[in-house]
């Protein structure tokens, strides 16, 4: 036990030091005691708190001002700062402090400033807010505070500034604030308020910084905010406003920053808008403006940005733009604008983004004057003529070139080798000439190159070699010759490396196999041979198709994908012979059998005569009951008396070449039958007769099957089997809710659907060209497998008709193909074309028009205009599809399924696939899959 007078001695010494310090030195120790790490000035020997870090005092020695910001801070605030009666700006900014705030900080009567932003504070507002009657400044920015907004805040008198953004407040904006005639900044933004903006707003006419972004506000704005006539910053993006911006918004004359963007507004800008004399930056994208550009708007003499991206302008680009004050930046993509692009935009030196992808603007591109400062450019998706202009080398600080997509002819310019910072050069889908210039190489930071899709021809430039930076190669879809360039094998970045569809010869370097970060490789449909190196087997097989002369020499029971495809050939061994894949032996086997079967067909399809409508029979006059007809078999006077004689309420489905009723017979069988009608011509029933007759011998699992049927003079009678999930077209569209569609099924139904059109287009002789390939004509059995209904009728009606040679279209539109407008005549490429589309509603579960495509566009321009040159499967496909696949080796299949839609849907027809290879293809992946499934 420590002595007496040791004990009073430390007593003594104790009540020493505690009275050396004042009170507010003893509340802000109590305050630190709450943090980890404390200012290491803080003593308790001092007399006073006022030299310690961080605090300021008044003349007469009490602590006024508490500055703690940036310490990195932690812990929770108490009730010690409310024992500092003379503090006024309370600083406790980006720490790490946390908690909910003490109600009792609010009642110093002489606080007038607060900042507690980019902490981590949590829970509500206290109430007790209302009674800080001299706070001008609350920042609370930055943290986790939740809650409504309290009423009472915002009735306090001298408020000036309130930093709110970036919380979770929720529930509406308090109509209360109206009455803040000081509140000069007021940020809300980043939280999850709800409702509409209150009109009381208008009556703080000292505000000028409204910012409300990336709330839940919705409704119209009210027009009571063109009252704030000091307003400079308003800021509204990212909610659910609606409706005409009130024309008293464009009149307020220190308006500097307009950013209402992601929104619903809509209606057009007025020419009120020459008022905004200080503006600065205008951001509309993400709307529904339409309308044309006002010209007195692009006269503002400070305005530096300009964004109307995604709206529904439309008109000419106002030639003043540019001229006037320190443009930027320009960004008027998606949008409907048309004419030229004006040539003051070439000539304006402090433009640095000009973005106007996606209009209808036509005309030439315009000169770029020197000294430019433009370091981005995007036009891409336009109508653009002309050349490429040799000027864009005066673009020095340019970084990323997007012509992409128009109609851009001659060679490209060597000049663009001078831009030494282009990282980025896509010229695809243009009708771009010669050879690719060796300059480029100079563009030695060009990270993607797209080149892909025009008719440039000579081999791949040995300069290129030095473009060591590039990720990105696509050079697809050209006239390229020559070999492929060993040199790529030292791109050690590539990620893409597109250079199918042109003439390239040779082996396939083996060296290309050392690219560990190439993960798109297409090299289909070029002149390539010889075996395929085993290092580049890791791709699919839909890599190399195209290549008749290339080959894979596989181990015996190697079960790599190559190995199993029927989409490449083996090689041949030394003294062997060349193995053939499993479906030739068949086809080849089945082909003698085919082939007599078929003999008919060619001798009918050869002596068909056209023949004269008969002159004695009008086409008025009534068709007769095909009921009584004698040629009916049994089975179909069954189906006839099963269907009332084909009364309406029968019907099943409707299409271009008659009506389908569903008949059910004794026996309890379910069939469907056709309806032809075809005009009135001599000889046309028994030529029809014959017609059915030889397509009814045609035999492939995966084309309906004609059961029965009968002709007379004015109608034909078809029976089917019935397929009792009706047509792909219904399971796609039509039924409510939508079926679920599994990848494995879509596939499936895609490769049978592609056996079928194989079938009729290379084992029957004559050809078969089904005319009108489209999802009402592929049917699904009970098992979802697909048959192709109709294939041949097209071809029969057109011919049987009583009219004279076909001159309009045949088809359905959607699916028929460029060149029928200039021809009326359909060939495989055609069906094709129709199979490709096919393809991409299986992939989007879009239909070929849909009410958001842009006008004059159907399924295929839009998917080509949405994937825009990638091959990201999220821009298009079906959302559930994207979430089913995502992430799993199905992924690719996808990608791949896409890569063949887009093969066929080329606008070139010697370009497309023949169905064969598009079978081989996606047989070999239908495969894996099961393989995949099973393994």
């Amino acid at each position: 036990m420590a002595p007496v007078w040791l004990v009073l001695f430390q007593l003594c010494a104790a009540s020493s030091v505690s009275a050396g310090l004042n009170a507010d030195g003893a509340a802000l120790l109590a305050f630190s005691d709450r943090l980890r790490a404390p200012p290491a000035t803080w003593n308790a020997s001092d007399a006073s708190p006022c030299g310690w870090s961080g605090v300021g005092c008044d003349p007469l020695g009490r602590v006024s001002t508490l500055d703690l910001s940036s310490l990195s801070l932690s812990g929770q605030l108490g009730p010690e700062l409310a024992r500092l009666p003379h503090l006024s700006t309370l600083s406790l900014s980006n720490n790490s402090l946390s908690g909910e705030l003490p109600a009792s900080l609010f009642q110093l009567s002489r606080l007038s400033a607060v900042y507690l932003d980019n902490n981590n504070f949590s829970g509500e507002i206290p109430a007790a807010v209302g009674g800080a009657a001299r706070l001008s400044t609350l920042s609370l920015f930055g943290n986790s505070l939740s809650g409504e907004l309290p009423a009472a805040l915002f009735r306090l008198p001298r408020l000036a500034v309130v930093y709110l953004n970036n919380n979770n407040f929720s529930g509406e904006i308090p109509a209360s604030l109206g009455s803040l005639r000081n509140l000069s900044q007021l940020y809300l933004g980043v939280n999850a308020l709800s409702g509409e903006i209150p009109p009381q707003l208008g009556d703080c006419s000292a505000l000028t910084e409204l910012h409300l972004q990336m709330n839940q506000l919705e409704g119209r704005l009210p027009p009571d905010l063109g009252r704030l006539r000091n307003l400079k910053s308003l800021r509204l993006f990212d909610n659910k406003l609606s409706g005409e911006v009130p024309p008293q918004i464009w009149t307020i004359p220190t308006l500097e920053f307009l950013i209402i963007y992601n929104n619903a507004f809509s209606g057009e800008l007025p020419p009120a808008a020459a008022a905004l004399r200080s503006l600065r930056n205008i951001s509309l994208f993400n709307n529904r403006f339409s309308g044309p550009l006002p010209p007195a708007l692009f006269n503002q003499t400070l305005l530096a940005a300009v964004d109307f991206t995604n709206n529904s302008f439309a008109g000419e680009i106002p030639p003043s733009v540019c001229s006037a004050g320190p443009l930027e930046q320009l960004n008027l993509g998606f949008n409907s604008l048309t004419g030229t692009v004006p040539a003051a935009v070439g000539r304006c030196r402090s433009l640095r983004r000009l973005i106007l992808q996606r209009n209808l603007l036509t005309g030439p591109l315009p000169e770029f004057a020197l000294g430019s400062s433009l370091d981005y450019l995007d036009l891409n998706r336009n109508r653009l003529t002309g050349p490429v202009p040799t000027s864009l080398a005066y673009c020095s600080n340019i970084s990323s070139i997007d012509l992409s997509g128009n109609q851009l002819r001659g060679p490209i310019p060597a000049t663009l080798g001078e831009l030494r910072g282009l990282k980025r050069l896509n010229l695809a889908r243009n009708n771009l000439t010669g050879e690719i210039p060796g300059e480029i190489s100079s563009c030695r930071l060009l990270d993607s190159l797209d080149l892909s899709f025009n008719s440039l021809r000579g081999p791949v430039p040995p300069a290129m070699a030095a473009l060591t930076s590039l990720s990105r190669l696509s050079l697809q879809d050209n006239r390229l010759t020559g070999e492929i360039p060993e040199f790529l094998s030292t791109f050690s970045g590539l990620f893409q490396l597109q250079l199918g569809g042109n003439e390239l010869q040779g082996r396939v370097p083996s060296s290309l196999g050392r690219l560990q970060n190439l993960q798109t490789l297409n090299l289909s449909f070029n002149q390539l041979s010889g075996p395929l190196p085993a290092s580049l087997w890791r791709f699919p097989s839909l890599t190399f198709v195209g290549n008749p002369g290339l080959c894979v020499d596989c181990p015996d029971g190697d079960s790599q994908p190559v190995c199993q495809t029927s989409a490449l050939t083996h090689c041949r061994r030394p003294g062997g012979r060349r193995r053939l894949p499993s479906a030739a032996i068949a086809v080849a086997a089945s082909l003698s059998v085919v082939i007599l079967l078929l003999v008919l067909l060619v001798l009918a399809l050869v002596l068909k005569m056209k023949k004269k409508t008969r002159s004695h029979r009008q086409a008025d006059d009534p068709e007769p009951d095909i009921s009584e007809a004698s040629s009916l078999s049994s089975l179909l006077r069954e189906v006839m008396a099963a269907t009332e004689n084909l009364h309406d309420k029968y019907v099943v489905g409707r299409g271009s070449h008659g009506t389908v009723y569903m008949a059910k017979t004794r026996a309890g069988q379910t069939f469907a039958v056709k309806k032809l009608a075809f005009a009135k011509q001599k000889g046309s029933s028994s030529s029809m007769k014959r017609e059915i007759e030889l397509a009814g011998k045609i035999r492939h699992r995966n084309l309906v099957k004609l059961v029965d049927f009968a002709v007379t003079e004015q109608v034909g009678l078809i029976l089917y089997d019935f397929m009792e999930n009706g047509s792909l077209h219904d399971v796609l569209h039509r039924i409510k809710p939508p079926r679920p569609l599994i990848w494995d099924l879509r596939l499936r139904i895609a490769v049978g659907t592609a056996h079928a059109l194989a079938y009729l287009h290379h084992d029957c002789d004559p050809c078969i060209v089904h005319r009108d390939i489209k999802p009402m004509n592929i049917l699904l059995d009970a098992d979802m497998e697909p048959h192709i209904s109709d294939f041949g009728i097209a071809g029969i009606l057109d011919q049987c008709s009583g009219g004279a040679e076909t001159t309009g279209l045949v088809g359905t539109f959607g699916y028929i193909p460029p060149e029928a407008g200039f021809s009326t005549r359909r060939t495989r490429e055609s069906d094709v074309y129709s199979y490709g589309v096919v393809l991409l509603e299986l992939i989007t579960r879009k239909r070929t028009t849909e009410p958001f495509f842009p006008e004059d566009c159907d399924l295929v321009r839009w998917a080509i205009a949405e994937l825009d040159g990638t091959l990201e499967i999220e821009r298009i496909a079906d959302p559930d599809l994207v979430r089913e696949v995502a992430g799993r080796a199905e992924e690719e299949e996808v990608r791949s399924v896409l890569i063949v839609a887009l093969r066929c849907v080329d606008k070139d027809p010697s370009r497309r696939p023949s169905m064969r290879d598009v079978a081989g293809i996606l047989e070999s992946m239908k495969s894996g899959s099961v393989k995949g499934e099973h393994s």
